[in-house]
């Protein structure tokens, strides 16, 4: 991975790479969120790792501070910040998907404008490591961290922050526990389809394929969650 980043060619106008680590970024805040220990990697490793300098890791880890979203301990390491779940309640995974249907297709639009050489090869690392996941939880976490690297890569905080928002709903255990209890490798085959043909269609900038397929994609899990395609 840190080789293709490294070589991968800058498209005109692409931002300075410290602008640019929190999208390479990305994938790596959202598989912490997903940890039991919610640990992110040290600085050093996530540097060798995505080809960056550490003083561009760690402005990003700066920022992540400096917002609220992880807190550092001196000889344990930096771990995110657990979101409160809204009202204390539990979300159920019929209020996610309905979330989630109107959010993630609507967002294609920016990313597919936006998106660079390096938020594609991002999104083609989850996608590689997705398929070779051993087990149901490394899976789910590099399924998440799709989404999340399609939703930095439309460049705009806004629709990142409420991505994130929705996202974290995906840690509530009522929507765990329908998900893996409906994961079979017939399901997870045609996920992983459906998640080469999403990344395609963003690298060729087709749009509407790209639309056709999130919600294909959403409709898909839906019907294996709560068994409607409605």
């Amino acid at each position: 991975m840190a080789d293709q980043l490294a070589t991968a060619p800058r498209p005109t106008g692409e931002e300075d790479v410290p602008a640019a680590v929190p999208r390479v970024l990305a994938a790596e805040l959202e598989a912490a969120r997903q940890r039991p220990s919610g640990r992110i990697p040290p600085e050093r490793e996530l540097a060798a790792r995505h080809g960056l300098s550490r003083t561009a890791v760690r402005r990003w880890l700066d920022e992540l501070e400096q917002t609220g979203q992880v807190t550092r301990h001196v000889g344990r390491g930096t771990f995110v910040t657990r979101a409160r779940p809204v009202d204390d309640a539990d979300t159920s995974p019929a209020e996610i998907l309905a979330v989630r249907l109107m959010l993630e297709p609507q967002m294609l639009g920016l990313a597919i404008a936006n998106a660079t050489t390096r938020d594609i090869a991002e999104m083609r690392h989850c996608l590689a490591a997705g398929e070779g996941a051993g087990s149901y939880e490394e899976f789910e976490r590099w399924d998440s961290g799709l989404h999340a690297a399609i939703a930095a890569s439309t460049h705009n905080n806004l629709m990142i922050r409420l991505f994130t928002v929705m996202n974290e709903a995906r840690h509530d255990p009522l929507w765990g526990s329908a998900k893996r209890r409906t994961f079979t490798p017939s399901r997870r085959a045609e996920y992983e389809q459906d998640h080469r043909e999403l990344v395609d269609a963003i690298d060729d900038r087709h749009l509407e394929r790209a639309a056709a397929i999130m919600r294909r994609h959403l409709q898909r899990i839906r019907a294996a969650l709560i068994g409607t395609h409605a």
